[in-house]
């Protein structure tokens, strides 16, 4: 089923692109900045932690390290999407063998903000679910 999920969205399972979670297909980081990459070749993403003005607006509780993703057609040029993650010292894993969880939780957050902005970049059609 991953297989066939991934190939009905031009990825690729043997590069890591799709995973199974809970028995259903999911796409990996790896394969969204795949399908960023296929769409921009000149595309970039930019990552940076939140500011206190803007932890402060969206109300973001101390120990909770949040970071926000834009991602661009090119360098400089426009702005495709703009993703926030967010992630807790101390939070459970989410899976038993993490690599990132839950020793460095700003890595975590960082790259919940990526994919978040890279999904809004380059969404899934519905022609490509099939």
């Amino acid at each position: 089923m991953a297989i066939e999920f991934a190939k009905s969205t031009g990825l690729r399972p043997e590069l890591g692109h799709i995973c199974l979670y809970f028995g259903r297909p999911w796409i990996t980081i790896d394969g969204w900045y795949y399908r960023f990459r296929r769409k921009y070749p000149e595309g970039q993403l930019i990552t940076r932690p939140l500011n206190y003005n803007e932890r402060m607006d969206q109300q973001v509780e101390d120990k909770t390290h949040a970071w926000r993703a834009e991602v661009y057609d090119k360098a400089g040029g426009n702005l495709l999407s703009v993703g926030y993650g967010y992630a807790k010292e101390g939070e459970a894993p989410l899976a038993r063998k993490s690599a990132v969880e839950p020793v460095w939780p700003w890595k975590l957050a960082e790259k919940r903000a990526e994919e978040d902005a890279l999904r809004k970049a380059v969404p899934l059609e519905i022609e490509d679910v099939g």
